[in-house]
This record gives structure tokens, C-alpha cells and sequence, in this order.
């Protein structure tokens, strides 16, 4: 699970924020917060704030790092539209840290960069009573340095490490590790540093049309029964008139000359006795969106991890969205600790959260954002309406100004 990410001079984010999902005991209210080694962290955690606060640039932040760690080894472009520090620390690094703990062991990853080169990296345990570094790299007068290596990581290649220093671009050596097989299944306690998925991209939300949606459901949920009897159960349980999922055969051009046919997803429905079989690409947008993060949803839960999703109520009714989020607070639905980040404009999702689940952004007057959990708002309880105190303004991170 992750427990902690911290981020600076990123986007609008100019001094160190956080996002904590670490609570105490006391905040254990139900199964959405999980135990380990006599402590506790959030599975779900919503963040509110006023159009352009920077609450994607918050999720873009993990999300670039997540991606960093696990891709940019096989990523040969440019890292310019990605790393953006503040418009007023231009002349500054970026830096992350996330805190991470698999098996009861927590480790701490750090990050320094810009869109050029990498300047600090590090991997450890955070292990009482002494924590142990795994590898740190640092730059120093003539590069890349490899300051420190543990044999816990095995026997590095003289030839695999020198490679990696002289690399042109910007690289993080856990990608490297991993794209070159120092890393591998026999590292399962490294998993929840590259085990995610999010709709955020180097530009903010990620957009997809309808026909996009369409191919990738169709190439996704075709050979996968499992998947498919778990959207199936969601979609009957909602009355949407659903009666299972079909495929049918189609053509799509992928050129003037060129086209290509493919099965294609379809939902079978029932009205006055009579059956229809409607293509994907015939259905609403909020039934494409729903079976789209669904598809998403079940994978993470699947397998653990992190899912980052940027206004997940997008096209979809509150009432789904509270089920997708009450399936990551279920012990049996998600045994395996995945945990949801999302930003939403809906206050009607608060009320699935406790005070320990929900992050409000602001900026400043020196036009820079700030996040602070609703904990941390003095008189704040659990038994209060977050949704009606949000909209009036109480806790900040609406709007400035009166109601039109």
C-alpha cells in the first residue's frame, strides 16, 4: 500500500505537500482503512478543490512518478511537457518521495529532476530500529553516480551499471532495473512502486472518444470471461436494462487501404418480451465511461495497487460511483489492500468518506497550491455532514465569492 507521497515544485505546487493515507487506530471507522504492523492506511481517498486549485496537477504528480519508475527506461522522447516545475522555481529540481509498505516492510523512494537529467534517486527500508539503503544515485561534478549499492539487490553487471550512467537521457535506475531484469518476480515487496493505473497524463486528464472506448473494451473483455461475469454483475445490479455482453463482428478502416475486421463489444437488452443487441459504440457515453472505469476498477482490485483517477463522477451517476468506491472499502471485494485517489466536483462523494479520506486544495495569493486533509481542520467530526459544510464554505476549497 502506498502510505505517503510527497511532491515539490511541480506544476502549481511549489513548496513540499502531502498525501497522507496513514491514520491511527482511532480512525479505523470501517474496512477501508487496513492494519499493519500495529498501524493503519486509507484504501480511498478523495480530493476536492475550486477549478484550476491544482488538484490535477496533485494526481499528475503521482502519476508521473509512477510512470517514471516503471517506463522511462523504454522512453526515448523527451520529458519537457511532463516535468514543469512552478513558473517562480524554474531554476529548481523536482522532487518526490513516496512511502510504500508491502509484507509489514516499509520502504521510501526519492526523486529529484528536471525535464533533463536525473539528479538524486534513492530506494530503502524504513525498517525500526535502522533503515537500510538499497541503492542511491547521485549527480556529481563530471554525472551520474552510483553511490551506493546493497547486495540484497543482488550482483550488478560492471557493464549493465556503467551503461545506465552514461544513458543521454533522463532515467530512473528502479525503471532500468527492472526493464533489464535485476528486478523481477523475486521482488514481489517492490510491486506497489509500479503497480498502478490513471486516467492522468503529462497534459491533465486523459481523454478517450467513444470509438476509442470501443476498441479497447472490445480488445480487453473479449478473451477475458472472469472480467467480463464481474461488469456483468455490476451492470445487472444497477437496472440499466442489461442482459449480458455479446460480441459481433466488425469492420473498422485503419487506413484508405487498409481495413481490419474485429469483434466488437455489444450489451444484449430486453424490453416487452423482445430482445436487441446494441454495439458499444451505440450506447450512451455514461454506459461506455461506466464499463470503461469498471474494467479498470476490477483489474487493480485484481491485483493490488493504485488507482489515480482525475474527476471520477465524469458522465456517471453519484449512485455508481459510491458502489466503485464501497468496493475498495470491502475486505472481500478487495483483499488485496488496492486503494483509490481520485478528485471529484461531486461533495455528494464525501459522504462515503471519513475526515481521514478527503484532501481540499486551495492556492494561495502567490498563485500556489496547498493540501491539507480535512483532519487537520480544527472542530472537524466524522458525524458531520461534509457534503452541506463543503458547499457552504466552511472547510475552504470552493469558489471565492457569492452565489449567483
Amino acid at each position: 500500500m502506498i502510505l505517503n507521497f510527497v511532491v515539490e515544485n511541480f506544476m502549481s505546487i511549489k513548496e513540499a505537500q502531502q498525501i497522507s493515507f496513514q491514520v491511527t487506530k482511532k480512525d479505523k471507522l470501517n474496512d477501508s482503512v487496513r492494519a499493519y504492523n500495529s498501524q493503519f492506511c486509507n484504501t480511498i481517498m478523495a480530493v476536492l478543490g475550486n477549478n484550476a486549485s491544482g488538484k490535477t496537477n496533485a494526481l499528475k504528480a503521482l502519476s508521473f512518478l509512477l510512470w517514471f519508475v516503471k517506463h522511462s527506461y523504454h522512453y526515448n522522447d523527451s520529458l519537457t511537457s511532463m516535468v514543469v516545475p512552478h513558473a517562480l522555481s524554474r531554476d529548481k529540481v523536482s522532487k518526490f518521495e513516496l512511502e510504500f509498505e508491502k509484507n509489514g516492510v516499509e520502504y521510501v523512494y526519492k526523486l529529484h529532476l528536471t525535464n533533463e537529467y536525473v539528479e538524486y534517486e534513492s530506494l530503502g527500508t524504513k525498517r525500526s530500529p535502522r533503515s537500510t539503503c538499497l541503492y542511491e544515485i547521485q549527480r556529481q561534478g563530471d554525472g551520474l553516480h552510483l553511490t551506493k549499492w546493497n547486495t540484497k539487490m543482488g550482483k550488478l553487471n560492471a557493464s549493465d551499471k556503467d551503461r545506465f550512467l552514461k544513458m543521454p537521457r533522463p532515467c530512473a535506475f528502479f525503471s532500468f532495473l527492472l526493464g533489464t531484469g535485476y528486478i523481477d518476480a523475486s521482488f514481489p515487496q517492490l510491486k506497489p512502486l509500479y503497480s498502478y493505473d490513471t486516467n492522468v497524463g503529462p497534459i491533465g486528464k486523459g481523454t478517450e472518444d467513444h470509438f476509442q472506448i470501443v476498441l479497447r473494451e472490445s480488445a480487453s473483455l473479449k478473451n477475458d470471461e472472469k472480467q467480463r461475469n464481474k461488469i456483468e454483475r455490476f451492470l445487472s445490479e444497477c437496472d440499466l436494462g442489461f442482459f449480458g455482453f455479446s460480441f459481433q463482428k466488425g469492420v473498422i478502416e485503419k487506413s484508405p487501404n487498409e481495413k481490419q475486421e474485429i469483434d466488437i463489444l455489444s450489451i444484449k437488452h430486453i424490453a416487452d418480451k423482445r430482445a436487441f443487441i446494441l454495439s458499444l459504440i451505440q450506447e450512451s457515453n455514461g454506459t461506455q465511461k461506466l464499463i470503461r472505469l469498471l474494467d479498470r476498477v476490477f483489474k487493480i482490485l485484481d491485483r493490488g495497487g493504485i488507482l489515480v483517477f482525475d474527476e471520477i463522477e465524469d458522465a456517471l451517476h453519484p449512485v455508481f460511483v459510491c458502489k466503485i468506491i464501497n468496493m475498495f472499502k470491502s475486505m472481500e471485494v478487495n483483499p488485496n489492500n488496492a486503494q483509490l485517489l481520485f478528485t471529484t466536483h461531486s461533495p455528494l462523494l464525501l459522504e462515503e468518506c471519513t475526515k481521514t479520506q478527503i484532501y481540499l486544495v486551495e492556492k494561495n495569493q502567490q498563485l500556489v497550491s496547498e493540501l491539507f486533509r480535512l483532519d487537520e481542520v480544527e472542530g472537524v467530526r466524522n458525524c458531520d455532514n461534509f457534503c452541506a459544510k463543503y458547499l457552504a464554505g466552511t472547510y475552504g476549497g470552493v469558489p471565492k465569492g457569492r452565489w449567483l
